[in-house]
């Protein structure tokens, strides 16, 4: 990790030109933490931002608000605004999800805050056949930091550094992890380009278990245009995401359409899941708050995901 971090401050420095930079981190980062097993942690996989589930999570070349820290913490320093971004998701067999994000943009840098909660209760509790003896929660936590700087002027680079925790019973692990991102703006107008290493690092065990952490490859693409025939909008993104200790990979897709700045409607699909597949998702803006829906359907009797956010910018 030490060399990462000397890697993005020598590129800073001597302005290598971005198609290199990129390149280095689709070639080294993946070799470096990619080993066998099955992951823990699973809420780190899962999107944050009501505007993202809409659109399929399809983030990582569009997200310039709070949401970056999740998605791709290169695009901090998008952002024209401070924000607060405020989320609560209702997901699959009561889980619960809460986010609190900040994004301080100011120059050619920015700065993200980031507090990401999972909990699961009243799971029954069963030491042999019969009634319940009674029901246990699953409780997960991640607290991160995020910077974000003009590499170049045509290239974003970031960092976020996340302390994890997880308790499940009476049962608790914490660790840290590291999340790497890019962004670069292509010569083709509104197309911009993303790359994001995310979840590098290391858990502690429970009881006996240790806890292997989802660590995530992100390669995604997204295309802005302005349609003055309609007065909109239109915003669309492609995510390819490789969870490193997993067989498959993920295609996430996602579109938006804004009229006037004032309202939105988004649709999404992610490809590779056994139980998730259509989004779709509505926001609303007045002034510097923005109010947002997703929708996110699952299948084989999951109960839906709704998700509500709301930002406001100062």
């Amino acid at each position: 990790m030490k060399k990462i971090f000397r890697t993005l401050n020598e590129c800073s420095r001597f302005r290598i030109s971005p198609p290199s930079i990129i390149f280095f981190f689709l070639l080294i980062v993946p070799q470096t933490f990619a080993q066998g097993g099955k992951t823990g942690l699973a809420f780190l996989k899962l999107g944050v931002g009501a505007r993202s589930i809409g659109m399929g999570e399809a983030h990582a070349a569009i997200a310039n608000d709070a949401s970056a820290t999740f998605y791709n913490p290169s695009g901090l320093v998008e952002g024209e605004n401070h924000q607060i971004l405020l989320m609560h998701k209702e997901w699959i067999e009561g889980a619960r999800t809460e986010f609190f994000g900040v994004n301080l943009p100011f120059g050619d840098k920015a700065i993200g805050l980031a507090i990401n909660t999972t909990n699961v209760g009243d799971i029954e509790l069963r030491t042999r056949p019969g009634p319940p003896e009674g029901t246990f929660s699953i409780h997960d936590f991640a607290l991160g930091l995020s910077f974000a700087t003009k590499l170049h002027p045509s290239l974003n680079g970031g960092l976020s550094l996340k302390f994890l925790y997880e308790k499940i019973f009476v049962d608790e692990a914490s660790g840290v992890a590291l999340d790497i991102g890019l962004l670069y703006r292509t010569p083709i107008e509104g197309l911009k380009l993303a790359f994001v290493a995310a979840n590098l690092g290391s858990m502690g065990s429970l009881r006996e278990e240790k806890i292997k952490l989802p660590s995530l490859i992100r390669v995604g693409s997204s295309y802005i245009r302005e349609l003055d025939l309609l007065r909109s909008t239109f915003t669309a993104g492609v995510d390819v995401v490789k969870v490193l200790r997993e067989e498959k990979t993920h295609l996430h897709t996602g579109t938006e359409l804004t009229y006037q700045e004032l309202v939105s409607l988004r649709f999404g699909y992610l490809f590779g899941y056994e139980t998730r597949g259509f989004t779709a998702g509505l926001g609303l803006r007045r002034d510097f708050v923005t109010v947002d829906y997703g929708f996110s359907p699952q299948s084989r009797n999951i109960s839906n995901g709704h998700t509500i956010s709301i930002g406001v910018e100062f």
